[in-house]
């Protein structure tokens, strides 16, 4: 496992094997850094804990569309949690594919009905109820 936190004053925080020094000297500060790796990892723990039971693992998209991070994770096999028609087409040029993408949104608008009409969203049962 990486070094995520110093031991000691001598010792340099690393995420993905790159210290953060050469992260915030390349990059400048702030920086936001996801180690591909952990996320991985992760999911695969969840995966690990739901053995044997049915179950899908999909990412909130809302917390952060980053595209780099939802390539990530459509290549880990998640599927994707979307709030807003705009994260739907984030999903999908990301690579996920309509029946990976489950659609919730909040408020139901004719612009998100015109861009969604005849594809196959995955509404939920209070989406169908609202929109009948």
């Amino acid at each position: 496992m990486e070094n995520s936190t110093p031991n000691s004053e001598n010792e340099e925080t690393h995420i993905g094997g790159v210290s953060m020094a050469a992260l915030a000297s390349t990059y400048g500060t702030p920086v936001h850094v996801y180690d591909s790796a952990v996320v991985a990892r992760q999911v695969q723990r969840s995966r690990t804990a739901f053995n044997g039971i049915p179950f899908r693992i999909l990412y909130a998209c809302k917390p952060l569309p980053n595209m780099s991070v939802l390539r990530l994770l459509h290549k880990l096999g998640t599927g994707l949690d979307v709030v807003p028609i705009e994260e739907v087409e984030l999903g999908l040029r990301a690579g996920f594919l309509p029946d990976e993408i489950l659609f919730t949104p909040n408020t139901k608008t004719s612009t998100s009905f015109f861009i969604s009409e005849g594809r196959d969203w995955i509404f939920t049962k209070r989406s169908v109820l609202d929109i009948t």
